[in-house]
């Protein structure tokens, strides 16, 4: 049911409010809707194992440092931290790539 319209109730005057229901298909699709994630690095734990370059090499690589970087879409290193909008496909990669760390020094978290 998409619509309800209120009825009397047989005691006095209602206010002829219209209630809308959405239906699914009136719900946003919470893919198309972009979030800022944080993407960290742990260096203390991070051992080049590099499963996260071989997945999404346009975030993750090896620098000069003794653990991966994070780097933005021009290729700028981000260091060991990085807020940004990402793809519906660039979450996926993201998500396989901290489930494919092997010492776990990858995380995501919902920006604020």
């Amino acid at each position: 049911m998409t619509g309800c319209v209120s009825r009397p109730s047989g005691r006095g005057v209602t206010s002829g409010i219209t209630k809308h229901w959405l239906s699914s298909a009136e719900l946003p699709d919470s893919r198309s809707i972009k979030q800022k994630v944080t993407v960290q690095i742990d260096p203390s734990v991070c051992i080049l194992a590099a499963n996260c370059v071989g997945i999404e090499p346009k975030l993750f690589q090896i620098g000069q440092e003794p653990y991966i970087e994070l780097i933005d879409a021009t290729g700028i290193s981000q260091g060991t931290e990085y807020t940004f909008e990402p793809s519906e496909t660039e979450l996926e990669m993201i998500e396989e790539a901290v489930d494919s760390c092997p010492t776990r020094a990858i995380s995501m978290q919902t920006a604020i």
